[in-house]
């Protein structure tokens, strides 16, 4: 009975849905409130506006035995005159009018029947006197008429019985702004008067916004949505209040609710840079739909705490904004007086709105549902905004700061891709191991993704739960229609929009590891919900509409869009482009180009309306339809559509020293066809230039930005569609020669030959897109490129590095490598001196780039030799074996890598003896120089006399206690200190 009386007042509903317009059926003096109810015609616009509409009564019900509720006359009528009145009451020429009447099945049998001769509006109104009388079991099908540049067209039947109407055109005229409103009489007897019908005929309609669709205050403060102060607050701290703590509730619990946005305007104010839901309200109010707390209301929008989401409890209650959602349509009942709503649902509020029928399916009360840009089973961009953040395509919003308010909100989980998302799409996360010397990826599965976030990047793992348990597949795949709910939805499906994130972690050479991230993989959707999620909705394929043009957070006041809402809920039949707006899935496909820029440097667009994409104030402006442009990390990564013939300009300027890569990717029909990749391309800060694309694309850059091109540019490869699905690196390898010491340590020239391999993987040799090339670097001076015919040569002395890495032709990095070694020719030096405790001398050596502690002494009493870490020889042999025993040394010879040298001019001589209680009694120290010093230390009797000359002239010292000399070699010679 229920469904019964719901589908016998649709009928009625499409009858007067709209307002302003009224056709009235009167016997004699008496009116009828209901049978006719049109629409307000707004003339002044550019172009015709044209309506149709439909009546329960008139439009194919006879006029006999009308229902007793409805207000007819039950007597006998004849319909002969039709009068129309101009609201402004300006006079103004009928110039033709026609009637089209049917028979009892519907279909048109009679002709039109135009005036003899114009009539003219009187004080406003006009009698049409009709040629023939429209006797008791007519069905009128339509009527129509022209008068000041207002014309008919032609009435469309769709064929059932109760489907007919008026249609009527209006072309630009400021002067004729106005409406008319239609009354039938019989007996030729017109009521000299008559209103316009009451909006009571509406459903109430109620908008419920999406995640971030309501602003936040903090008293006087607005947190949300401010884009004046984001735009000159670089970074956005200012809304740091908005965030929530680890328990899912706010950190700040002074802050309130405020309207649900219209608009959003920045610098300067009169500049509308975000609108929400102005344009669809105020196109709802142009159909008669008004605001207010009177009873006469149909339209209400349902502002909340969009941080909540659907799980959140709502801090001091157990209430959810489910709850409130359900509070929020008993008022509207209570204001209207009405048996039901019509809702309009925008992204998360669909989730508001399925939740709330799961829990009501019998009494909820809805009618007509739209929803728009609904993520039915998540969205991956739920996870890039847990990760890096994002600005939701809000000009100036700063991503980090969204990402820092996004950790703990129950919403950005409840988005968040369910495991009915994983069944039906597959995984939405990649992960990238790159190793130094190996790398693998990985797809994750729905519970491997799960413990991605809460594991592995240390979110909130109750957050996620309870999204999890709300995402069930009962939820998933529930069928608002068996809550006899009347559903629609308008899906964004050409976009390029985040299917899948790739992230790729980076072994360091010291253990550690640096996350990055790569080109996220593309799907239709309308750049927020993917196609996949958002038509995960079991409804009648007749109320599936598709946006061609779309973008998620402004989808609901976008051209098209908003006109196709409104004649959904209305009846009314405003213009909506055949272009922009499709039933057809097949139309929803990616084709285009996509952009990845990784490293310092900053992308611009400009498309051929002069429409931006690009960073502006810490944040993304991005105006260009169906663009998408991501930031994560220091990559940029872009999509732009060209199936229309778009055409852009893209600038590019550095911000960094260093290099960078730029992929263009050619997409057709979902698939990458080819990649176009430019590796390694030097940048600094001074670097600016431009993106040409075509079959061939090429970047011509200014270098050092004094406005003069330095070059143009190829791509340095190019792949096909499988090699564009390389992600794993090539690994080198380096081959070096020379005269080895200990390790990385080498005593003559050094040659070094550099190799890679492109790893092949099992299963997916086709993706393996080969080397491109090696670079290299030595001792950190630039990088070159290097060729398998060359060798490396260093034939320097020093310790050195050499850098290098590979690059494949998909535009793979390896992770830089280096090789670092020592080239030392030069043999180590002797460090000669007394030891009183060991009663012996000791040895020790020094070298110019080995460590002390890693040069070898090999002490064989006569002979002494020391090697250094390069396997360089230092030896040095006295004449004397046994020197313990004989208290005395004496050098004889000194040789360098079995090179000896002259020392006949040079004298080292050491006499020592102990008296019998181990006590140095006597030490004679001599040591003669080839150059320039002969000194003796001789101590005795607890004192040391130095005597002799050096290059200061000569020495005689008395020193007391024992000081001892430090005899060292020097290139053949000998020094002396003590």
């Amino acid at each position: 009975m229920a469904l019964l009386s719901k589908t016998l007042k649709l009928l009625v509903s499409v009858a007067i849905l709209a307002s302003l317009w009224g056709v009235y059926l009167a016997h004699a003096s008496t009116v009828y409130s209901q049978p006719f109810i049109g629409t307000n015609i707004q003339l002044g616009t550019s172009e015709p506006i044209s309506t149709r509409y439909y009546s329960y009564y008139f439009g194919g019900a006879t006029l006999a035995n009308p229902p007793m509720n409805s207000g007819y006359w039950t007597s006998t009528a004849v319909i002969n005159k039709v009068r129309v009145k101009r609201i402004s009451g300006v006079l103004c020429n009928i110039i033709a009018n026609s009637v089209f009447i049917g028979n009892t099945e519907g279909n048109i049998v009679g002709e039109a029947h135009p005036l003899n001769s114009p009539s003219t509006f009187l004080e406003g109104y006009c009698d049409i006197n009709l040629l023939r009388d429209i006797p008791i079991g007519t069905k009128i099908s339509s009527i129509s008429l022209v008068a000041d540049n207002v014309f008919a067209t032609d009435m469309v039947v769709d064929g059932s019985p109760n489907n007919a109407g008026i249609s009527v055109s209006g072309y630009n005229d400021a002067q004729t702004n106005g409406g008319f409103a239609f009354q039938l009489c019989d007996n030729l007897e017109c009521d000299g008067t008559f209103s316009l019908p009451p909006s009571i005929l509406h459903n109430p309609v109620l908008i419920v916004p999406g995640v971030l669709g309501t602003d936040i205050n903090k008293g006087s403060e607005k947190l949300w949505l401010d884009l004046g102060r984001n735009f000159l607050d670089i970074g956005d701290q200012f809304m740091d209040s908005l965030q929530f703590l680890s328990t899912r509730q706010p950190l700040d619990t002074n802050l309130t609710v405020g309207d649900v946005i219209r608009e959003a305007t920045g610098t300067p104010s009169t500049l509308v840079n975000f609108n929400y839901t102005k344009g669809l309200i105020d196109l709802f109010t142009s159909q008669g739909y008004t605001e207010g707390v009177n009873s006469d209301a149909t339209l209400f929008t349902f502002p909340y705490d969009w941080r909540y989401g659907i799980t959140g409890i709502i801090n001091g209650t157990t209430n959810t904004t489910v709850d409130l959602l359900q509070q929020k349509i008993q008022d509207i009942k209570t204001q209207t007086g009405s048996d039901e709503v019509d809702i309009i649902a925008h992204s998360t509020g669909g989730l508001l709105v399925k939740k709330y029928v799961i829990d009501n399916p019998v009494n909820n009360y809805i009618d007509k549902a739209v929803f728009v840009g609904v993520p039915n089973t998540g969205a991956p961009k739920a996870i890039k905004v847990l990760l890096q953040g994002d600005g939701f395509g809000i000009p100036w919003l700063a991503d980090g700061e969204m990402k820092k308010i996004a950790e703990n909100l129950p919403v950005v989980y409840d988005l968040s891709p369910s495991q009915e998302y994983y069944n039906q799409k597959g995984s939405y996360v990649k992960i990238i191991n790159q190793g130094l010397f190996s790398s693998t990826t990985q797809d994750l599965d729905f519970n491997q993704a799960s413990n991605f976030l809460t594991t592995g990047h240390q979110l909130n793992s109750q957050a996620l739960t309870n999204a999890q348990n709300l995402h069930t597949p009962n939820f998933d795949n529930f069928d608002l229609r068996t809550a006899d709910v009347n559903l629609y939805s308008i899906n964004g499906c050409k976009a390029g929009t985040i299917g899948k994130i790739v992230e790729r972690r980076v072994k360091t050479i010291l253990g550690g590891t640096n996350i990055g991230y790569d080109q996220p993989e593309r799907v239709p959707g309308d750049g927020t919900v993917p196609l996949e999620s958002a038509t995960n909705l079991p409804i009648d394929s007749a109320n599936k509409y598709y946006a061609l043009q779309s973008d998620h957070g402004k989808m609901l006041s976008q051209d098209n869009i908003r006109q196709q809402i409104v004649n959904i809920i209305s009846g009314s039949s405003l213009i909506v482009d055949d272009t922009k707006i499709s039933q057809d899935i097949s139309e929803c496909k990616l084709n285009g180009k996509a952009i990845s820029v990784f490293s310092p440097l900053d992308i611009d667009i400009t498309d051929q309306d002069g429409n931006h994409a690009g960073l502006v104030s810490g944040g993304i402006e991005n105006n260009i339809p169906n663009v998408s442009f991501d930031i994560m990390g220091e990559h940029k990564f872009v999509y732009l559509p060209d199936n229309e013939g778009q055409t852009y300009t893209i600038n590019i300027k550095g911000t960094g020293d260093g290099t960078f890569t730029l992929k263009e990717q050619d997409i057709d029909d979902n698939q990458v066809i080819q990649t176009q990749v430019f590796s390694n391309i030097p940048v600094s800060t001074f670097l600016i230039g431009q993106v040409n694309l075509g079959n061939i694309t090429t970047l011509s850059l200014d270098n050092n930005g004094d406005g003069g091109i330095d070059q143009t540019i190829q791509s340095s490869s190019v792949t096909n569609s499988e090699q564009s699905k390389d992600l794993i690196p090539p690994v080198s390898n380096t081959v070096i020669t020379g005269l080895a010491g200990q390790p990385s340590f080498y005593r003559g020239d050094v040659n070094i030959n550099l190799s890679a391999i492109d790893p092949i993987i099992t299963g997916q040799e086709n993706q393996t897109s080969g080397v491109l090339k090696t670079s290299y670097n030595l001792d950190n001076a630039s990088y070159q490129t290097y060729l398998p015919s060359n060798v490396i040569n260093i034939n320097t002395e020093g310790h050195h590095i050499l850098k290098f890495f590979s690059t494949d032709k998909a535009g793979n990095n390896e992770t830089e490598q280096s090789l670092t070694f020592t080239i030392d020719k030069t043999a180590p030096e002797f460090v000669i001196q007394f030891n009183p405790s060991s009663k012996d001398l000791q040895f020790t050596g020094t070298d110019n780039l080995s460590n002390i502690s890693n040069i070898t002494i090999l002490d064989q009493d006569d002979v002494i030799t020391l090697t250094d870490q390069a396997g360089n020889i230092t030896q040095i042999k006295l004449k004397d074996k046994e020197r313990k025993h004989k208290l005395k040394a004496e050098i004889r010879s000194l040789s360098y890598n079995n090179q000896l040298v002259d020392i006949t001019k040079n004298k080292l001589v050491f006499n020592w003896k102990f008296d019998k209680q181990e006590n140095l009694k006597k030490l004679i120290q001599r040591v003669k120089s080839k150059k320039d010093f002969n000194i003796d230390a001789i101590y005795e009797d607890g004192n040391t006399i130095i005597t002799g000359k050096d290059q200061n002239g000569k020495i005689s010292k008395l020193l007391s206690g024992l000081t001892l000399l430090k005899i060292s070699t020097e290139k053949g010679d000998l020094n002396w200190g003590y």
